[in-house]
């Protein structure tokens, strides 16, 4: 397959000091898989989304983010391509947030804690976390 896409992000940050940010983000993407017989599939995801982050020297950091995105699709939603082109969420309303933290316990070393969750129309909601350690040489 073949995927032809194009897209627009717009982006608004605000940051009133070097501890705090937030950021608005919109997006909208046009996929297109064309077949050798004209026909294909096609794919338009409109999103808004916010973030936040907040940072303490020495303690942490935490970031949060939401997206609202809203998805048509005229394909096979369960094949390789559909995967692909609906980034792996459903059509229609889809809903996706983030939490994570990350701190340096020691001039080497970095901890990550890292929650996602997503949810789409008609299914249940989907749960992911994870931890990473990171050793600085």
């Amino acid at each position: 397959y073949s995927i032809d896409y194009q897209w627009l992000k717009s982006t608004l940050s605000y940051q009133p000091s070097t501890t705090f940010r937030v950021t608005i983000e919109s997006r909208a993407v046009v996929k297109e898989n064309v077949l050798p017989g004209g026909e294909g599939e096609s794919c338009q995801i409109l999103d808004l989304g916010s973030t936040l982050k907040y940072n303490q020297t020495d303690k942490g950091s935490l970031q949060a983010e939401f997206k609202v995105l809203s998805i048509d699709y005229n394909g096979n939603v369960n094949s390789a391509i559909g995967f692909e082109m609906l980034e792996a969420l459903r059509p229609g309303i889809n809903y996706t947030w983030s939490i994570g933290y990350q701190k340096t316990v020691s001039k080497n070393l970095q901890i990550t804690f890292q929650y996602l969750g997503r949810k789409s129309e008609n299914t249940r909601i989907i749960h992911t976390g994870g931890m990473e350690i990171r050793a600085f040489f």
